[in-house]
Order: structure tokens, then sequence, then C-alpha cells
């Protein structure tokens, strides 16, 4: 009992992607496959490090094998100066300090899939991950706004390992429609909450820990209205241990970076594209989405939250509350259509979205709702045929005020941030491509 494992390399210093080159219409590593099937192997596997190499040979009903090595070393040296003035008060300050992060991450990763019949596939991947991380912090001056806080000066290393994969199933009912399901876990590396107002008790919180999440997917993909359109429906349901997370203490003018606790987001998307008739393309999806924070004690207060409203010794408990940025309904359809002309080209576009109001502040802050909201945009354009295109749009066509996130209450008072189009905003768009055809 033997099996074949046959290694396919992209690069090629000879011949580039000779492992795709087209021999009687099918690529090169296509039959060396095939010879290995005539032998008496048990198995006979294709490992690659390339995608375009593992859409070849899967079609082809082979079992192929994703596999590589990923190295990443840094030395960062940042030096960081503020002055902050504050005529009110009378207060003008300055201060700096100096930091040497150093990071080192490497990885070892495959994937594969192996048909257990015609019509059903098993999908397995596994990744070993390994971090090392130090740093050196040197602030000679004291931090400004808390001027009692001394100069510091300290470092600290650590190392993380971590082991990732994914299981999944894959079936096909027919040559247009795919069902599928999916198992994975993922890792996140760690880190150092390196601020400006460093201090003994900073230091002594340690890295920010590995965040970790598991994800579970089912769905299908298939082609309807005469094939002309893909539609695909899929069910998600996520958990992130150990939540990453940077926020703003308004009170103390501080960002901070921690492990939050633990959040899941639950929920279907649904996508649908092609073109259904000649010259039209189309695009649609909507998205119903439930993200909420399971635990997280020790939460920022918001501004004036009292201990009725759950502030208890300048924190409150998180869990039950909503995740930021992440509306439970949104949804969104657009469409091209080219005008074909003797010698240039004129095309229409136009697309509509819409979101349902969010809370866009981890603190739960009453003022930082965002309300729902649609926009429209529309275009008309003409491409010509020494690569120039001239294109008019208009950007929120409805003129429909909206607001992007909210931050709220302490020194700065409640802030409101505004994309470019939160009016009405139109304009002309000219492109030259160089070396066209």
């Amino acid at each position: 009992m033997y099996h074949i494992v046959i290694p396919a390399r992209y690069s090629s210093t000879r011949l580039p992607a000779k492992a795709l080159a087209d021999i009687h219409g099918k690529p090169l590593v296509y039959w060396v496959w095939r010879q290995a099937l005539q032998s008496t192997a048990t198995s006979v596997t294709v490992a690659t490090d390339d995608e375009r190499i593992r859409e070849a040979l899967v079609d082809h009903g082979a079992d192929v094998m994703m596999t590589a090595a990923f190295y990443f070393t840094q030395d960062l040296f940042r030096n960081f100066n503020r002055r902050v003035t504050w005529p009110a008060i009378g207060f003008d300050g300055t201060g700096f300090f100096n930091t040497t992060v150093d990071s080192t991450n490497w990885a070892l990763y495959g994937d594969t899939s192996y048909e257990l019949s015609e019509n059903l596939s098993l999908i397995a991947g596994l990744r070993y991950t390994n971090d090392e991380l130090s740093y050196d912090y040197d602030r000679p001056t004291g931090p400004i706004i808390i001027p009692n806080i001394p100069s510091f000066k300290g470092s600290d290393s650590g190392e993380e390992s971590n082991v990732s994969g994914r299981l999944g199933l894959k079936y096909n009912t027919d040559v247009d429609t795919m069902y599928f399901a999916t198992y994975s876990t993922g890792y996140k590396s760690p880190g150092w909450d390196i601020i400006f107002e460093m201090t003994p008790a900073v230091a002594a919180r340690g890295s920010v820990e590995p965040e970790t999440s598991t994800n579970f997917e089912v769905g299908m993909k298939t082609k309807v209205l005469n094939d002309s359109m893909i539609l695909a429906v899929t069910y998600f349901d996520s958990t992130f241990d150990d939540y990453q997370q940077q926020s703003f203490i308004e009170d103390l003018l501080q960002f901070r970076l921690a492990n939050v606790g633990e959040i899941s987001t639950s929920g279907l998307e649904v996508d649908l594209f092609g073109s259904p008739a000649e010259n039209l393309t189309v695009n649609a999806g909507l998205a119903l989405v439930d993200a909420v924070v399971d635990s997280w004690n020790g939460a920022q207060c918001y501004a004036g939250q009292t201990e009725a409203l759950g502030c208890v010794g300048g924190s409150q408990d998180l869990a039950g509350g909503e995740v930021p940025l992440s509306p439970d309904f949104k949804m969104s359809v657009g469409f091209r259509y080219d005008v074909p002309m003797v010698a240039n080209n004129m095309f229409i576009t136009g697309s509509y979205r819409y979101q349902d109001e969010f809370q866009s502040s981890w603190n739960q802050y009453p003022n930082s709702i965002v309300e729902s909201f649609g926009l429209l945009n529309a275009s008309v354009g003409y491409e010509m045929m020494n690569n120039l295109s001239i294109e008019v749009f208009a950007r929120n066509v409805m003129d429909e005020f909206y607001v992007n996130n909210y931050t709220s209450g302490g020194l700065l008072g409640d802030q409101m941030y505004l994309n470019h189009d939160h009016q009405r905003l139109w304009g002309v768009n000219l492109k030259y491509t160089i070396g066209g055809e």
C-alpha cells in the first residue's frame, strides 16, 4: 500500500505557470495526475500553493491539497510627539515617547477537498500559527492633560501559538446547484496597548490576549432565470472570544485596546448577480443580522450614565448590548446597462441601498443611534476607443441627510461623522487608461 502526492508549484523560472500550460486542451498537471491514476497507489493527491492550480484540477475530480508556509518579521520604531493647547484653562503642554515593537509571525497551513461520491465532497483545512512579540517603551516626559503621572520606561515580551481549521461538506445536485455546510475556527494575534499615557498600571495589564472565533455556515448557490443569474443564500453563526476592541475614553482623552469578552453574530445573507439581458448586468443583496455582546463586564460608561442606568463604580455590564455599526437589516440593488455604438460605448448605472437604524458606540450611548436611511445613486458615461471615458454622476439623488456614526459625551461633547455624500453630490469623472487596447 502506498500513496502518491504530486507537488505542483505555479511559479517557474524558465516557463512561467508551467503547471497550467495547455496540452491538448488541458493543463499539464492534469496529465501528470491522470498518469498517476494508472498506478496501483491507494490514493493520488496533488499538493499546490496556488488557487489557480486547485481550481483547474477540482473541476476534473482530482483530490487537491492546498499547502503553504508564511513568515513575517518586523522591527518597528516609533517616535511620537504631542502638543495640546487649551486656551480656556490656560494649558499648553508638550511631550513625546519612543517605542520599538518587534514581531515575528509564521504559519503552516493546508487545505484539501476529497470526493466522497460523485456529488459529495469533503472540505478540510488546518493552520498552525506562531507569534513572538516584544516592545521597549520610553517616555521621559509626563503625559499631557494628566500632569500628575510621571515619566515611564518599560518593556515586555511574549509568545503565542494556535491551531485553527475548517471542516465541511459540499453537495452538487447538478451542474448548476451546490449546497454546502462548513465549521471553522479563527485566530487573531495578540498585542499590546501602547499608548501615550503608559504607566506601571497600564503595563501590568500585560498583552492583549489573542482573539479566537468559531463560525458555522450553511447555504446554497444556484443559477436562475435561464442560467443568466447566480443566486447565493447563506446562514451564518459566529462567536468571538476575547474580542479585541479599541475604544475612546472621552473623560481621559485616551484610546484603549483591550479584550472585551464575547460577542456573537448570526443571520442570513442573500446575493443575486448576473446578466439577465444582453448588455445588462444586475446585482442585488440583503442581509438580516443579529449582532450582540454576550459578555463584557467592566465596560466604559457613557457620559452622564447614572447608577440607575447601569453605571456602577465607573463601569457597566454590556451583556445583551448591540455590536456597533451592525444594522439588523440592509439591502442593495444596482445595475449597469451598456449601449453599444459604432465606435464607442455609452453606459447607464443606478443603485439603491437601505439600512435600518443601528448603534454606533460600544458604550450604548442613547444619542449614538444612527437613524435608518436609503441612498439612490445614478450615472451616465461614455467610453471612447482612445482609452478615454467620461462619466457624469449623482450621489444621494434624493438628498437624504444621514450620519455615518457618532461619538458621544465627555470633554468633547456629542460629535457626528458625515460622509461626503451626506447631502446630494454630483460631479464628473474623467479617466484615461494608459497601455490599453
